[in-house]
């Protein structure tokens, strides 16, 4: 965004030049050295209102968490560079030891096509879809691992947050 936050504002509404809300208001990064004003940031609204209703339904935000990460790549198992190129699916570069998908037999180099039945688009994607399953569920990955495609049913744990 382009719109100063000064001290106090975080918090407050981001709203479009149609007065539409778009986000809230969270922090601001300055430096006097580089002359640079500042970098301003927001949440977007959908995540904030998602936020919201947690709070309001459970008094806390769970997350679920599978504890691997990895890389989209294209149909030549390149990794993509360009948000334009399609992605054939997500190879998984590292397990957690002691994370949910280490124990339901995932591993690094598995190449995760899709979720639930639904097409992976982007890993953005699927750590956003994980991150709003409730910690507990059974999601089905159809994966492809030397040579043979698989389906592992995977159960979502609960990102730990430091207090």
């Amino acid at each position: 965004m382009d719109a100063a936050i000064n001290v106090g504002n975080s918090g407050g509404a981001l709203v479009n030049s149609k007065g539409m809300l778009v986000g809230i208001n969270t922090a601001s990064a300055q430096s006097d050295r580089t002359g640079i004003q500042g970098i301003f940031f927001a949440i977007p609204y959908k995540q904030a209102k998602n936020i919201m209703d947690k709070l309001l339904a459970d008094g806390e935000v769970k997350r679920g968490y599978l504890g691997l990460s990895g890389t989209a790549i294209n149909q030549m198992g390149a990794p993509v560079r360009s948000s334009v190129e399609s992605i054939a699916g997500i190879q998984i570069t590292s397990v957690d030891p002691l994370g949910p998908a280490w124990a339901s037999g995932l591993k690094a180099n598995d190449v995760l096509l899709s979720v639930n039945g639904k097409q992976l688009i982007s890993l953005s994607e699927l750590l956003s879809f994980v991150e709003n399953v409730e910690p507990g569920s059974i999601i089905t990955f159809k994966l492809f691992r030397n040579g043979n495609l698989l389906n592992k049913d995977v159960e979502v744990g609960r990102l730990e947050t430091s207090r």
